[in-house]
């Protein structure tokens, strides 16, 4: 089987090449702006489509969150992955609206992120958005552990405000908390659907799983 073709866009050529040292085991093409990014999808896209695509938000010209919108115009189910230094949650809201699958801060360790793109690889099945606001995230996730690693990477970059022990130990309970419902609720079934909820407020994260 070939390996899984990905297209990574980031003007920073160093960056590229430490995509290209970390990724090597995929198939991985590098444009250094969103024009080319848009335009080496744009002509792949119908004879050797790419399995995910990842963009760096803070672009020259075109910016990131719109090469990702006009690539969900061209092909509405591709992989996307944001890999950038701005975390802000409006970022990470802005991104959860465009289908963005997973959200990685730099600088990221080689190993997290080998890990999220396997992850994002194997997931065939995509989130739901229902609502994206600043103080209310509420998604329909298939019962996938694919799904739920990256779901818990995103959430923990939401938690950006909270100290680096607090943020784990709110991560750790809810991936143990989303787990569950995918192993007792949903018996491991990736058909059904999990709800989750986020409630933001400013002394307090709320986490609803159904």
């Amino acid at each position: 089987m070939p390996p899984a073709r990905i297209l990574a866009i980031d003007d920073d050529p160093l960056i590229g090449m430490s995509l290209a040292a970390i990724l090597s085991a995929y198939d991985l093409t590098v444009a250094e702006s969103g024009e080319d990014g848009l335009a080496r999808f744009e002509a792949s896209r119908f004879d050797m489509p790419f399995d995910l695509v990842i963009c760096d938000l803070m672009l020259p010209g075109i910016d990131g969150m719109e090469v990702i919108h006009r690539i969900r115009a061209l092909r509405p189910e591709q992989r996307v992955m944001v890999l950038s230094a701005d975390g802000r949650p409006e970022r990470l809201i802005g991104g959860l609206r465009e289908k963005v699958v997973d959200f990685v801060v730099k600088p990221v360790g080689s190993t997290d992120l080998q890990t999220a793109v396997a992850n994002i690889l194997e997931a065939s099945l995509s989130i739901e958005v229902l609502s994206a606001a600043p103080h209310w995230i509420e998604l329909l996730i298939p019962a996938s552990f694919q799904v739920a690693a990256s779901l818990t990477h995103f959430f923990a970059n939401f938690q950006s405000e909270l100290d680096d022990a607090t943020r784990t130990s709110v991560s750790l309970a809810f991936r143990e908390l989303i787990n569950n419902a995918i192993e007792h609720g949903a018996r491991g079934d990736a058909s059904q659907k999990i709800r989750v909820s986020c409630a933001r407020m400013r002394r307090a994260i709320i986490y609803r799983i159904d």
